[in-house]
């Protein structure tokens, strides 16, 4: 969505018609799912990017967590050992991360850009083509001071190992060779010929390293693209359908977080699981309900019933939700509170050895269509369970 720029207002306006997080975050990819789309996301990114001339920019602020995405460290010490400094720590480069305070680094750097665009008066904080994305990275509080770090000066690629320029989208032929005829030509720069040239070779040079920085923005949203994918249960944005905001703020699953609704009894329940036409689902459903009902077993929420379970003693909740939409869920989370035992594993096991994968935490729908061929064995697997104390 931050790269889309999505209008926060219209975001705003999806949780004020909705009022409830767990759905308005469910329907975001349906609202906007065409901004959201990967491809089209990337076909507009170049021009964003080209734009992208302010370190204040938040796809200057995204690079960040992009980079920290690809394990970017600091650049070789080599350079800094070059200019007579001792190394900024003590260990060898380190992973950029919260703890070495990252800040934002010029490839070319700024002062010596400065001088060859000709504006003394041009700022960091200026929006400017000498902040492009394209010549921006993130390196560490000590490697970027002028006392004890790389100050003004280039660094050397040929000390990078390759995983690191892949990290610094550094890495390539082209892009390495038009790095190297920069530096070059900067040592050139007084005359005022070759600073013209120079406008033009530094563009080349942010040119190259955004086509490699789009590519990443494009392998991490298709990553992010199968996560909403596998929630939604489609296989791309194109499955989406006018009605899909109605099965999403519907879905009974999606229980109030105030838990100020109504919760289902009995009566409703069975009354409203009597409109799915399956008579094996609602047998089976009734079969699990009387046996953890005789039991004193039974805890309601808003559209569904909640086996109660007890490990050392303590009660334990909703491991399973049984839902009056023929929809199972299952809380994987909390089921590794029985790993005492293995338990969780075989759980998973036995879902995974039928197709149902486990891709977070949560499983947000399971049909009970799928639960049907291997229901023996699925109430083995839960009468099982409620034995454990």
């Amino acid at each position: 969505m931050l790269l889309v720029n999505i209008d926060h207002s219209n975001i705003l306006k999806i949780f004020g018609d909705v009022k409830n997080e767990k759905v308005c975050f469910k329907s975001i990819p349906i609202f906007f799912k065409d901004e959201l789309e990967t491809r089209k996301i990337i076909e507009t990114l170049e021009e964003k990017l080209k734009n992208s001339n302010s370190i204040q920019d938040h796809y200057v602020l995204l690079l960040y967590w992009l980079l920290r995405r690809n394990g970017i460290r600091d650049f070789s010490y080599k350079n800094v050992e070059r200019l007579g400094k001792s190394k900024p720590y003590s260990q060898n480069e380190v992973l950029i991360d919260k703890n070495v305070d990252p800040q934002k680094q010029h490839i070319i750097p700024f002062s010596k850009l400065r001088d060859v665009l000709g504006e003394e008066d041009l700022k960091r904080t200026s929006k400017h083509p000498a902040n492009n994305i394209g010549n921006i990275t993130y390196i560490s509080k000590n490697l970027n001071n002028y006392e004890t770090g790389l100050g003004d000066e280039f660094i050397n690629l040929e000390d990078e190992p390759k995983e690191n320029k892949l990290a610094h989208f550094l890495e390539g032929e082209e892009i390495e060779n038009q790095y190297k005829y920069l530096i070059d030509q900067f040592s050139k720069s007084e005359d005022s010929k070759n600073k013209g040239k120079l406008k033009d070779e530094y563009e080349k040079f942010c040119s190259l390293r955004r086509k490699e920085i789009i590519k990443g923005f494009g392998e991490w949203l298709n990553e992010l693209d199968k996560l909403v994918f596998q929630d939604l249960n489609i296989s791309s944005f194109e499955n989406l359908t006018d009605e899909s905001i109605k099965i999403v703020a519907t879905d009974p699953m999606l229980e109030d977080t105030n838990k100020k609704g109504k919760k289902t009894d009995e009566k409703e329940f069975f009354n409203e699981l009597q409109k799915n036409k399956n008579e094996k689902i609602i047998s089976a459903f009734r079969e699990i309900y009387e046996k953890f009902k005789s039991e004193n077993r039974i805890e309601w929420g808003q559209g569904g019933f909640k086996p109660i379970f007890y490990l050392n003693d303590k009660k334990v909740n909703d491991l399973f939700r049984f839902h009056s939409n023929a929809i199972l869920q299952v809380n994987f989370g909390k089921m590794k509170k029985f790993s005492i035992e293995n338990v969780s594993i075989k759980i998973k096991e036995w879902f995974e050895n039928r197709g149902i994968k486990f891709t977070s935490n949560n499983i947000p729908k399971i049909d009970f269509e799928k639960i049907l061929p291997h229901f023996d064995s699925f109430k083995e697997l839960l009468f099982e369970l409620s034995q454990y104390k």
